[in-house]
C-alpha cells in the first residue's frame, strides 16, 4: 500500500513533539527498534522505500527514499 500525501504530511508533523503528544504516535528507525515495537504491540504500521518488504502482521506502507529522509 502506497503512502499517501496526507498521511506523509501527518507523520512529518511528528517531528514537533506537541503533535507527538496529540496524537500518541512516533517515529522509529531502524530493525531492532521496530522487532521491540513489535513485541510490544506499539506498531501501528511500517514505512520503507523498499517495495519487497513484507509483513505478515503488520500493515506495510512504501514511500519514496526521498520522503523517507525527510521524515528523518
Amino acid at each position: 500500500m502506497k503512502l499517501t500525501n496526507q498521511e506523509f504530511l501527518d507523520l512529518k508533523k511528528l517531528k514537533i513533539k506537541k503533535f507527538r503528544d496529540q496524537n500518541d504516535y512516533f517515529l522509529i528507525e531502524g530493525l531492532h527498534l521496530i522487532e521491540e515495537a513489535k513485541k510490544s504491540n506499539l506498531l501501528k504500521f511500517i514505512i520503507t522505500s523498499n517495495n519487497n518488504y513484507q509483513d505478515q502482521n503488520i500493515k506495510v506502507k512504501y514511500t519514496s527514499y526521498k520522503n523517507i529522509l525527510q521524515l528523518s
